[in-house]
């Protein structure tokens, strides 16, 4: 059997990834995690067609720091991403998005996608198949494999809305500003 690894992204500084990074790790088979997407600034990205295509045993996704708001196609973005059970797109803005064939197609343990409010589908989106066997989804609606199109990637379709700390009643307030102070570097975990 082959090895499967893991991938760090680091640079001093971070580094910003060009406008079209389309199939960047396509059938990267033996990929199983990836760290350090906050190193990469992602604005002038428009192109992420296939970026996770192939990729099997990716099951690990940390995605919350990808500025997305140029990107025009997502198209197989995760095809065939088989291993991921939950994405956090809650950063995804998708102002620009116009194409999402086949986004999630065939992300068969994926269960589920959480967005927030800047994720908002174009009138003008085309999205064929795009949660084509993805068996395990659920969101406000439970897989139905005759709506598979991107009109049900919506928060009234698969997606999730993800709670933010300032809707959890659970989350003590000293606790949120910690996560501030460590998001903007002026401590670090052990400080609290």
């Amino acid at each position: 059997a082959a090895d499967r690894y893991n991938l760090y992204i680091g640079a001093e500084g971070g580094f910003y990834a060009n406008s079209n990074m389309s199939y960047f790790f396509k059938d990267f088979k033996n990929l199983k995690k990836i760290d350090g997407f906050e190193n990469v600034n992602t604005e002038l990205l428009t192109n992420a067609e296939g970026f996770f295509s192939g990729c099997n045993i990716l099951a690990d996704l940390d995605l919350t720091s990808w500025n997305t708001a140029k990107v025009i196609t997502m198209s197989r973005m995760f095809y065939q991403c088989r291993e991921i059970k939950e994405l956090d797109l809650s950063a995804f803005n998708t102002e620009s998005l116009t194409s999402m064939h086949y986004m999630f197609a065939s992300c068969s343990k994926l269960r589920t996608i959480f967005v927030s409010d800047s994720w908002k589908l174009r009138d003008d989106i085309t999205g064929l198949n795009t949660f084509v066997d993805c068996t395990e989804l659920s969101g406000n609606i439970n897989y139905d494999r005759n709506k598979v199109s991107c009109a049900y990637g919506t928060i009234d379709g698969y997606m999730t809305k993800k709670k933010s700390d300032d809707d959890n009643p659970d989350v003590r307030p000293d606790t949120k500003l910690a996560r501030t102070i460590k998001a903007y570097g002026l401590a670090d975990e052990t400080d609290f």
